[in-house]
């Protein structure tokens, strides 16, 4: 059995999805229909509904979601896929009137730290679709490096397939970032085991 995990940082807190946290997720969920389309695609729009999706994802040991929570208020969502050769493909979701103030970064920062130092994965990457400058940008702040462009891999919200691009990073990679970015001073970095 997977343990659950919450990192925290300077201003975030993420705490591993769990039922503990439905409520605040079906909330987030009820007020971002883009997030509904991308991440999470309940049959109804119930609490049962999202109670058993997190259920589901609970029971997948390759698989960590983590809310971002800002003020004790879920803000976005990340989430850490484990493939084969401990690789981790991440994938997030932020809440629009959150954008453009740091807070991917930071949460960004969290999950590198969980991903490289508690996992010990040896490379993480992103699919990002060609127009996310935003994403994109974190990703190079970051040190991930463009290993492929992904002819009309997305569909868009009418129906239009988007090229993407492939960002990755190694854990030797990250370890230089780390210390010239000061990350860990940066955004105070903590892993915990919840219980």
């Amino acid at each position: 059995m997977k343990q659950n995990y919450s990192l925290r940082s300077k201003h975030l807190y993420l705490p591993q999805v769990t039922t503990r946290y439905a409520k605040l997720l079906y909330y987030f969920y009820l007020e971002e229909l883009e997030f509904q389309k991308l991440f999470c695609s309940l049959e109804e729009d119930s609490l049962p509904a999202m109670l058993e999706w997190i259920s589901y994802i609970e029971k997948q040991e390759e698989h960590y979601m983590f809310l971002i929570l800002h003020d004790d208020s879920v803000i976005g969502i990340v989430s850490c896929y484990q493939h084969a050769h401990e690789s981790f493909e991440i994938g997030y979701w932020l809440g629009k009137q959150y954008r453009g103030k740091g807070y991917m970064r930071e949460a960004i920062a969290n999950v590198l730290e969980f991903a490289y130092h508690t996992c010990l994965i040896h490379r993480c990457y992103f699919v990002i679709e060609s127009r996310n400058y935003r994403s994109e940008a974190i990703a190079k702040e970051y040190g991930f490096r463009e290993e492929g462009y992904l002819k009309e891999y997305v569909q868009d919200d009418f129906g239009y397939y988007q090229d993407a691009k492939l960002y990755a990073l190694l854990q030797r990679e990250y370890k230089q970032v780390r210390k010239e970015k000061c990350l860990q001073e940066k955004f105070q970095l903590t892993v915990e085991i919840e219980r």
